[in-house]
């Protein structure tokens, strides 16, 4: 007598199930880095519209005041209204200008930071990863001014960040 399996029997279901578990605890991982770091890159769109604006204006010989807000800054900041900067992004927000160097001493050296932190404000849908990170934009105005630890070159941005590296992309890493 001949007899046919009809199904599947109960070792092959639980090799199927450990297989789909050993993927799930590879790929659940991946997608949380590949997230973080897509959020991560919101921060050079922000700050990319600010640079644009602060370098001209500080090209005109302008000078923007220093300010800071963990809540982060918006329009009613003369600085940020005058230039019509966009200082919300959706995992983040610009948090801080700030003037290193006495401007009106042309000999001086000086740069400027705009800061962009993530999950500032009423913003709580930045990945855990990069939460609380800062992404800090430097514009050399003029000499050459030692700046995360290394002297810069003066009329140049550059990017430099504390969040790790792993999703950070174009910039450096904060020196401490």
């Amino acid at each position: 007598m001949n007899v046919q399996q009809k199904g599947f029997s109960l070792i092959e279901l639980m090799i199927v199930v450990a297989i789909i578990g050993i993927l799930a605890a590879i790929a659940i991982p991946q997608y949380q880095n590949y997230i973080a770091r897509s959020q991560f890159s919101e921060s050079h769109a922000v700050l990319g519209g600010a640079r644009i604006a602060i370098q001209e204006d500080l090209g005109r010989g302008n000078t923007i005041d220093d300010a800071s807000d963990s809540d982060g800054l918006d329009d009613s900041n003369d600085d940020v209204d005058r230039l019509g900067i966009n200082t919300e992004g959706t995992y983040g927000m610009l948090t801080e200008f700030a003037t290193v160097g006495d401007i009106d001493d042309p000999d001086a050296d000086v740069h400027f930071t705009v800061t962009y932190t993530f999950a500032a404000g009423d913003d709580t849908t930045a990945s855990p990863q990069i939460s609380g990170g800062d992404v800090n934009y430097v514009y050399i105005v003029r000499g050459e001014p030692t700046v995360n630890g290394d002297e810069r070159a003066s009329g140049r941005w550059f990017c430099w960040t504390d969040v790790e590296e792993q999703f950070a992309s174009e910039c450096e890493q904060e020196h401490t």
